[in-house]
């Protein structure tokens, strides 16, 4: 992957903004969470106890992650017109998004609250399949040992929105810091330090931001976030085929055997 200053191989919760934050660390919600899968994916599962978090650009609805980064350049347009003397801030930003809607570290595990849905059960359990329960407190606890976090999808669009514009005035206010820090500090320097702020909150909320039409689903997300493309590749990414895709698609392998 090229590299992209947003990026980080350093401890991603250190970098969250209280609004992103507060999804990805709730001690609130359902006590259960639900993964539908076909008998194959169930057996894998349990047989060897480990779930497969596919890049988001590979999932079968991967256009909500376009959809959110469309939400963000909208407000980057509102962004441009009042504050025009940060255009390299705003081009720095877009530069990246348009680079995470190619290639993208993002990957996902899906689940949700409703146990049994119908439109769940035809989505992804055809032929036969299963609704596997996970309690969500020690999933939460056991995926944070593998970098993952977990969240609630967000389906309102103000509440999207408020959460983007968070992010967005995080890297302005970055921008500002760097170059009032000093007189040699250039646009494209002070830029960077802005897309460093919001880069990563960016990407891991737009993880979470679904269209208002997928309310019913009630998803939720395991989420590993964006790693320095620099850094070692992941070790636990593998490749697997899928019927009608003609490339391999890519995966994380993580483990949800209890730490002893």
């Amino acid at each position: 992957m090229t590299d992209d200053p947003s990026s980080t191989s350093s401890d991603p919760s250190a970098k969250l903004l209280p609004s992103v934050r507060s999804l990805l660390f709730r001690t609130d919600g359902p006590p259960i969470l639900y993964h539908y899968t076909g008998v194959s994916g169930a057996i894998g599962i349990i047989d060897k106890q480990s779930l497969w978090a596919t890049n988001i650009l590979y999932l079968n609805d991967s256009e909500e992650y376009r959809y959110a980064l469309s939400s963000a350049r909208r407000l980057i347009g509102e962004f441009r017109g009042a504050h025009p003397t940060h255009t390299t801030l705003w081009d720095t930003i877009e530069t990246s998004m348009d680079l995470r809607e190619r290639e993208t570290d993002v990957h996902v595990f899906s689940l949700t609250a409703r146990e049994d849905q119908l439109s769940q059960w035809r989505a992804y359990c055809r032929g036969g399949g299963y609704a596997l329960g996970f309690r969500r407190t020690e999933l939460q606890s056991l995926m944070r040992a593998h970098c993952f976090f977990l969240g609630p999808c967000l389906y309102e669009k103000a509440d999207q929105e408020s959460r983007i514009t968070d992010c967005l005035r995080a890297g302005m206010n970055a921008y500002d810091t760097a170059k009032a820090g000093s007189e040699q500090t250039t646009p494209r320097t002070a830029a960077i330090e802005g897309l460093k702020e919001c880069g990563l909150n960016l990407y891991i909320l737009a993880a979470l931001l679904k269209h208002p039409s997928f309310c019913e689903e009630e998803e939720w997300r395991l989420i590993a976030p964006v790693v320095n493309p620099r850094s070692t590749i992941d070790p636990r990414l593998e490749f697997r085929d899928k019927p009608g895709i003609s490339m391999p698609i890519p995966y994380l392998n993580c483990s949800v055997r209890p730490c002893r």
